[in-house]
């Protein structure tokens, strides 16, 4: 498992090279997206499940990377994930409001007041110590997602649906539906617990995040993982404290969908899901 994810612009890849390969000469073992960033910025299940399991995310500041919706949206993630934030200003750089308002009370690690040496040294100490708290540990091979199911009256909710609600949970994930089992409902908006591996649990959270359209064949209108804080508001793909939708993106996820290819095969899933009332 890598201990860093480094969110940064492309337009500074030298740079970032440069303090990437002085990090991992110290013993630090680094994630760093290579791709270029394809048509329509679509999440990448890479992507989010390394922001998720790196214990520290060390942003890369300068005009380029403030400047970027990716950047922003991944420091959203590393937040809701409760990740640790280390920033290093590579450049003088003017923050919008919003990277402004996520990066309040952070320390920045300065190149140009330090020079890029010292900078580098703090960044490698700093990101050691805090390192040094984690025990070697192997990521869990299970984790927890909840969907959350808006609008659902309970007697309209017969035997017919929730056996189409767990077949769908099959197709998306590949699961094999024996190993899915509703184990409880009860009124209102329905929430969904579903143990399932870790890989396939990334790949639900990073179709919500795309607003994947095949979400709304059940009217499903967030999801988050165990641990996360808040809702991918699956209408916007955007995070949110709350677990329902307005009455505009309500109606959007009663829009039809396309069907869309089944997923690859994960093996090993082990599923239960569980139904209760927000």
């Amino acid at each position: 498992m890598a201990q860093v994810f480094t969110s940064y612009s492309r337009r500074d890849t030298e740079i970032v090279d440069t303090i990437v390969g002085k990090m991992t000469q110290a013993g630090i073992s680094v994630w760093i997206d290579r791709e270029a960033i394809k048509a329509g910025n679509q999440w990448r299940v890479q992507i989010v499940q390394a922001i998720d399991t790196c214990p520290a995310f060390v942003l890369m500041l300068s005009p380029n990377s403030a400047a970027s919706d990716n950047v922003r949206k991944e420091i959203d993630l590393s937040q809701d994930s409760t990740r640790a934030i280390f920033a290093v200003m590579l450049e003088p750089t003017k923050l919008p409001a919003e990277i402004r308002y996520q990066l309040a009370g952070l320390q920045f690690i300065d190149v140009h007041m330090l020079g890029f040496d010292e900078a580098v040294k703090r960044l490698i100490e700093t990101v050691r110590e805090h390192l040094a708290k984690f025990e070697p540990a192997e990521e869990p091979q299970t984790r927890q997602a909840e969907l959350v199911i808006q609008g659902v009256d309970l007697s309209a909710f017969t035997a017919e649906k929730q056996q189409q609600l767990l077949d769908f949970i099959s197709q998306l994930t590949s699961a094999d539906r024996s190993q899915l089992q509703i184990a409880k409902l009860t009124a209102g908006s329905v929430h969904v617990f579903v143990d399932i591996p870790a890989a396939a649990a990334f790949e639900l959270k990073t179709m919500a995040l795309n607003r994947d359209p095949r979400f709304k064949e059940l009217g499903i209108t967030s999801l988050r993982l165990d641990g996360d804080t808040k809702f991918v508001n699956i209408s916007l793909g955007k995070l949110t404290l709350a677990a329902t939708v307005g009455p505009l993106a309500a109606l959007w996820m009663k829009i039809p969908a396309l069907l869309a290819p089944m997923l690859g095969a994960t093996a090993g899933k082990t599923l239960t899901v569980a139904l209760a009332a927000s």
